[in-house]
């Protein structure tokens, strides 16, 4: 099943002139778990790991994946036609180096770039300057051919409570907006799902094991966009308009950064934003490229939230003490 699929890849490949095309382990807002929908490489090399990038060329694929992988690789890509690279160990080449002695001058590295940091981005366009080539980072190519795919998922999205998240959302958007006053910055795209979560103090179902949901949040100096599915908050849409937080389309989001005006600011954590999203941004609107102030304030425990902690760990004791 796997050559199959391969081969399919590749003839998508070959019609958009792509000489290389890869798959990492991810969703659109670099989580460290996916959900099915997101993934595409498990389905295009049978290779069920947490994590790992395949890359394809016309005639050869590789899988990159870390030590804790190299036993169960070796299996599940056993009679597939793709090479394990077992990263990390002497004479393994990086996927960079990999595609600096495969690619030839001029051609294209596809790849989804909502599935792509912007750091690897770069730093694959630094390495690749020399030999001129060309990204094509708006196709999924894989989508094209997953007959089936698991759909995006739009589980419901609740409301935490001031008892238990002990600082009202209000509250935490005008300390988001203090910093962005201090930064200089007059929008800010806030891509990580758990950021999200605590500033609307929300909590989701999309990702097994996380308790976030698939959004991004655009503050405007205005009004603060949530782009969402809208059937996920069908009872929270009179309290967030309130506050002035407006729901919009989950996609919508690549189409409005490209609004930002060219005399504007807009604060971006380039650790958590998608290539897509960042090349999305125009080139004239100015780049305020810093870690996100969510981070620390979400890291700094008010007391309600130390008590809950307490009390989690105790039942958590209790627990294992029965087990």
């Amino acid at each position: 099943m796997i050559p199959e699929r391969l081969a399919a890849l590749r003839q998508e490949m070959e019609k958009r002139d792509i000489a290389v095309y890869i798959v990492p382990t991810a969703d659109f807002h670099e989580s460290e778990y996916v959900g099915e929908y997101f993934k595409a490489r498990r389905f295009i090399t049978g290779f069920t790991g947490s994590a790992g990038t395949a890359v394809i060329t016309r005639t050869k694929a590789g899988l990159w994946t870390d030590g804790r992988y190299f036993i169960q690789a070796e299996e599940q890509l056993a009679g597939t036609g793709i090479t394990l690279f077992r990263s990390g160990q002497p004479g393994v080449v990086d996927i960079g180096t990999f595609l600096e002695e495969k690619m030839e001058d001029g051609t294209v590295l596809g790849f989804d770039g909502r599935t792509v940091s912007t750091g690897m981005a770069k730093s694959l366009k630094e390495k690749l300057r020399e030999k001129k080539i060309t990204f094509a980072p708006d196709r999924d190519v894989v989508g094209e051919i997953w007959a089936n795919r698991p759909a995006l998922s739009c589980d419901p999205i609740w409301e935490l409570g001031v008892e238990y998240a002990g600082e009202s959302r209000k509250d935490k958007v005008a300390g988001v907006r203090k910093a962005m006053v201090d930064c200089k910055a007059d929008y800010f795209l806030i891509p990580s799902l758990d950021e999200i979560a605590w500033l609307f103090n929300i909590r989701g179902n999309d990702i097994a094991y996380n308790p976030v949901a698939l959004s991004y949040v655009l503050i405007a100096p205005d009004e603060i966009r949530w782009y969402v599915n809208e059937m996920s908050v069908p009872d929270l849409k009179e309290s967030l308009s309130a506050e002035k937080i407006f729901i919009y389309r989950y996609e919508q989001i690549y189409t409005d950064v490209k609004k930002i005006p060219a005399d504007k600011s807009i604060l971006i954590d380039e650790s958590m934003t998608n290539y897509a999203l960042y090349d999305a941004i125009p080139k004239e609107a100015h780049k305020v490229k810093k870690n996100s102030p969510i981070e620390l304030m979400k890291a700094v425990k008010n007391a309600t939230e130390m008590e809950h902690e307490r009390l989690a760990h105790k039942k958590d004791g209790i627990a294992l003490t029965k087990l």
